[in-house]
């Protein structure tokens, strides 16, 4: 009897040795990435939504959804780890809005040494290959992918903590392969898995993302708005001839500020390079945003850089000009202002209520367009009464 209860306990125990030995074996190869993205960054909804879908209808199989919840201050921005594991790939998606997400990235920086203008996401990583936007990972992780695949699987990266974040994972509440899931899917579908990588963010908590900034962008947005009221008024009513008022020295001042900024800017906006913010906003975040560029290929710090340009060739031409040239540049210079300044009302506008950050260069040459308007709106006007004189003469 004792020897039959042995046998038994032998049979089972190689019965399971046999089945975990064909689990592995059945398993193949699996390469393993690490994908840093933003809630708020559209490049990382394209690889999301468009890039790593199909990846997984080729290698997925029926992946198995984990994460970890979102505490609730984290609740916003959606979940700070979800992991996609299928059969030949395995992705862990990291929420750089949250404070685990911002630890794992601050982790591979300086793992990888990432110098700080390739500081951005999306960031994506498997072994020692680092893929940084929209264009490098959809054209280099498919052949990485297959090599890995080919000689046995690549591992998770080392960093330090995502062994202990990966054990932190739990199912999903509802399972939603990502297979299955359009960038429309993705937009409109209520599963929780879904919304566990794409987030629709409030107005209010936009703005909670970056609430110095962003308060300090709704502050001058509000007195932008004042002043483009108030300068508004002054030239519907209609001021008799008076002295002649010559154009504040001001002007090219503020105009050379003004062309250091934009240049600035559009350096940023065109090289990709990381820009350097002060203690208030976030200006990588703006930069990174499809609303840096008009129409997707215009740097919108190019057009300030032009405007400034435009405002200081347009002084020129009112201070040392001859009639009635002075006039005409005297009213140009508040149009190009008041176009600047109306532009910039829309810029600063998104800044805090759909990018949810606010980039301290952009509020700076709002001020300083909204200035110029001040300062040229005198002489307008008074441009403006002098032609219509002339007119009526």
């Amino acid at each position: 009897m004792v020897m039959m209860k042995r046998v038994t306990v032998f049979v089972l125990v190689l019965f399971l040795l046999i089945s975990q030995i064909s689990t592995v074996a059945a398993q193949g190869p699996v390469v393993r990435a690490i994908l840093f993205y933003s809630p708020t960054c559209p490049y990382c909804h394209t690889v999301i939504t468009e890039v790593l879908p199909p990846l997984f209808q080729i290698y997925g199989g029926q992946p198995e959804v984990l994460y970890i919840p979102p505490t609730p201050e984290e609740e916003a921005v959606g979940s700070p780890l979800v992991g996609i594991f299928g059969e030949s790939l395995e992705i862990l998606y990291v929420n750089t809005y949250t404070q685990l997400g911002q630890e794992l990235y601050q982790a591979a920086v300086e793992v990888y040494s990432i110098p700080p203008e390739l500081q951005a996401v999306p960031m994506l990583i498997v072994a020692d290959t680092v893929l940084i936007g929209g264009t490098d990972i959809p054209t280099q992780l498919p052949g990485i992918i297959e090599e890995g695949i080919a000689s046995g699987g690549i591992d998770w990266a080392s960093l330090p903590g995502l062994t202990e974040a990966i054990g932190q994972l739990i199912p999903a509440p509802t399972a939603l392969p990502p297979t299955e899931v359009s960038t429309q899917e993705v937009q409109e579908s209520a599963e929780p898995s879904a919304s566990l990588l794409v987030t629709e963010v409030s107005i209010l908590d936009r703005i909670k993302l970056d609430p110095a900034g962003n308060v300090l962008a709704i502050l001058v947005l509000i007195g932008m708005v004042i002043s483009v009221a108030m300068v508004s008024s002054r030239l519907v009513l209609p001021d008799e001839i008076g002295e002649k008022q010559g154009v504040s020295w001001l002007i090219p001042v503020l105009c050379v500020i003004g062309i250091g900024v934009a240049a600035y800017l559009t350096y940023v906006e065109a090289s990709g390079t990381k820009a350097v913010c002060g203690p208030v906003g976030d200006c990588n975040t703006v930069q990174e945003s499809e609303y840096a560029f008009l129409f997707g290929i215009i740097p919108v710090g190019a057009l300030g850089l032009a405007g400034y340009v435009a405002i200081i060739l347009a002084w020129l031409l009112a201070r040392f000009g001859d009639e009635p040239w002075i006039q005409w540049s005297k009213v140009a210079l508040l149009g190009m202002s008041l176009f600047g300044t109306l532009f910039s009302i829309y810029l600063t506008f998104l800044e805090p209520f759909v990018i949810g950050a606010t980039c301290a260069w952009c509020v700076t040459s709002a001020v300083i367009i909204t200035i110029l308007m001040w300062l040229t709106v005198g002489p307008a006007s008074e441009a403006i009464s002098q032609l219509r004189g002339i007119e009526e003469i």
